[in-house]
């Protein structure tokens, strides 16, 4: 009677095998999923995405009249001063030695870093 009982559980060991696979696959963050698929990161521009995402994340504490850890980060010489030292990049995506920005909020979309990396490598052009 034990050995038929080690059998049943066997088999259903065997059965639910496969869902294992699957149930892995729904743990993954769907930003994580379609960043690679969606974020066209080609034709990535300072005044087409960097300005107006520095603009939008970044000006409010890092400016001419605020700035915030002796910060401004307002127009492109501005901003390419901290990617030249790696404190722009470093910072934003959340590496560690770096003050993590956006201060106090979540990291910034995957998307989005990955654009500004693609900036970057490109040479930060004044576009």
């Amino acid at each position: 009677m034990a050995h038929f009982e080690v059998h049943k559980i066997l088999n259903k060991l065997l059965l639910l095998f496969p869902f294992l696979f699957l149930i892995n696959c729904t743990f993954r963050n769907d930003e994580e999923i379609f960043a690679e698929e969606i974020c066209n990161v080609e034709e990535v521009s300072f005044s087409g995405f960097v300005k107006p995402l520095v603009q939008s994340r970044c000006e409010s504490c890092h400016n001419a009249s605020l700035s915030s850890g002796n910060v401004n980060l307002q127009g492109y010489d501005n901003v390419k001063v901290y990617v030249e030292n790696n404190r722009f990049l470093g910072s934003v995506r959340h590496d560690p030695g770096f003050t993590p920005m956006p201060f106090g909020q979540s990291r910034l979309p995957n998307c989005d870093i990955l654009k500004i990396e693609k900036w970057i490598n490109d040479g930060f052009p004044d576009n």
